[in-house]
């Protein structure tokens, strides 16, 4: 169980620090997600992340994610939920930039994303918390 962890907190913390400040980096996905409702963007979020192939999936699922605060940051618990629904494997990345993006969703992004993938709730609390060190105890 630890030899599958240590390696997705490994590309989480990649991902999170990759996109925590830097606003061009990545795909911009703002264009795609602009068009359907704010209803429809967790299920246009989830179908973009799951799109590509395995080994871009967490630098896409990271920029649909920072596209989708841009958008519409109240979407956003939904959207990780519905991209960790999809896609477990990333769940904890989209968890980690959500939350680094907007901190004060993020109890609400790590419980859509724990309730989605239950599997990686682990390594999502674990992501989540190593971005925002300061609310380890909510």
């Amino acid at each position: 169980m630890k030899t599958r962890i240590l390696p997705l907190l490994a590309c989480v913390g990649l991902a999170a620090s990759a996109f925590a400040g830097d606003k061009s980096a990545g795909p911009d996905y703002r264009k795609q997600l602009s068009s359907v409702s704010a209803l429809e963007m967790p299920a246009k979020a989830a179908a973009l992340a799951s799109g590509v192939t395995a080994e871009n999936r967490e630098v896409v699922t990271a920029a649909v994610v920072k596209n989708v605060a841009d958008l519409k940051s109240t979407a956003l618990p939904a959207t990780v939920g519905a991209i960790a629904k999809a896609n477990p494997e990333v769940a904890a990345t989209a968890a980690a930039v959500a939350a680094s993006v907007r901190p004060k969703l993020a109890v609400d992004v790590a419980k859509a994303a724990t309730a989605s993938a239950p599997k990686q709730a682990g390594a999502i609390v674990a992501a989540v918390c190593k971005v925002l060190p300061e609310n380890y105890r909510n």
